[in-house]
């Protein structure tokens, strides 16, 4: 994981929503543990699977569940604060 992190994170959440059913704890404990690095796996994710995550969550998922665990990735974290302060003049 330490070569290639955001290949192997973007695997671990295919891996979770790859078979017939959905590894739900799996996923959930993906979405809480790597949210705060999202923009550094998203676009991986989106280059090796050819779809967006958020779209991937929301179509393996319950509509609520999958709405639940998208809104999770997208809420700012105090990293993201910390770089907007940082670019503000």
């Amino acid at each position: 994981m330490a070569l290639q992190p955001d290949v192997a994170v973007a695997n671990l959440f295919e891996r979770t929503m790859k078979s017939l059913g959905t590894d739900e704890k799996g996923l959930s404990a993906a979405v809480i543990r790597y949210r705060w690095v999202k923009p550094l796996f998203e676009n991986t994710y989106e280059k090796l699977y050819g779809r967006s995550l958020e779209e991937r969550i929301r179509t393996d998922t319950s509509a609520n569940y999958g709405d639940l665990l998208v809104t999770l990735l997208d809420i700012p974290t105090e990293a993201d604060g910390a770089v907007a302060a940082k670019s503000s003049p």
